[in-house]
């Protein structure tokens, strides 16, 4: 990565974003994970919640430009508990969660001012 700062510009090469495909990817993920929650299969949960993890960890280098310690630490704990209860098969408690990883991520971008695709 090469940065460049000018006083009251700055940028990072390459682009830290994640891509169109990954945030389709991530909301269909979602849908599924809604569908297998109406049937308790946790084994299709887990494998989701844990692809959606990867995505995430594949691309967190880059949120600490745009994001709080805090912030990341927030959106990490909700997707690591998320993964606890689906491992647990708690769905009460997966739900709520899950649900907190989501409004972190939708409440992200207008709270920074970027588009959602860069932060999922």
């Amino acid at each position: 990565l090469a940065g460049v700062h000018s006083g009251d510009s700055a940028c990072i090469i390459p682009s830290r974003h994640l891509s169109e495909k990954n945030v389709e990817t991530i909301k269909e993920y979602t849908k599924k994970i809604a569908e297998s929650l109406k049937t308790e299969n946790w084994q299709d949960i887990k494998v989701l919640v844990k692809s959606i993890s990867d995505i995430w960890k594949e691309n967190r280098t880059w949120v600490g430009i745009t994001l709080s310690a805090k912030q990341i630490d927030e959106i990490e704990i909700s997707l690591e508990q998320s993964l606890v209860y689906s491992e647990i098969e708690s769905k009460d408690s997966f739900m709520g969660e899950y649900r907190m990883f989501c409004m972190l991520i939708e409440h992200l971008p207008k709270q920074e001012g970027v588009s959602l695709s860069e932060l999922v």
